[in-house]
């Protein structure tokens, strides 16, 4: 839990693509999050949320949805709202259980 709740907060207060670089370290070996800078996959995107202030960080209002497709696998939807604007989004996170024992970020998605 405590790799999952840094990565949250992390992305729901990301101001630009390249700050998605920030999410390598709590990613499954060979992820590059900074490949999806172009697709504004961060809550604070002006594409995403086109009246918020994008100075102040999204709230992580809910996770919800959680499954385990394997073993080793934990899928979950988090939304994000934007206190002053009421502007809401959503993405889905896959986190997967490394050998250490610790769950590192795989894939995030905006859904």
């Amino acid at each position: 839990m405590p790799n999952i709740k840094k990565v949250i907060s992390l992305h729901r207060c990301m101001k630009s693509g390249d700050n998605m670089r920030m999410l390598n370290f709590h990613a499954v070996t060979g992820r590059d999050f900074s490949q999806l800078a172009w697709l504004n996959p961060y809550p604070n995107s002006s594409d995403l949320m086109k009246y918020h202030n994008r100075n102040n960080c999204v709230a992580a209002r809910t996770m919800d949805q959680w499954s385990m497709p394997a073993l080793n696998a934990l899928r979950f939807r988090a939304v994000y709202f934007a206190e002053d604007s009421g502007e809401t989004v959503n993405f889905q996170y896959e986190f997967k259980r490394v050998e250490d024992g610790s769950w590192k970020l795989d894939s995030l998605r905006r859904i």
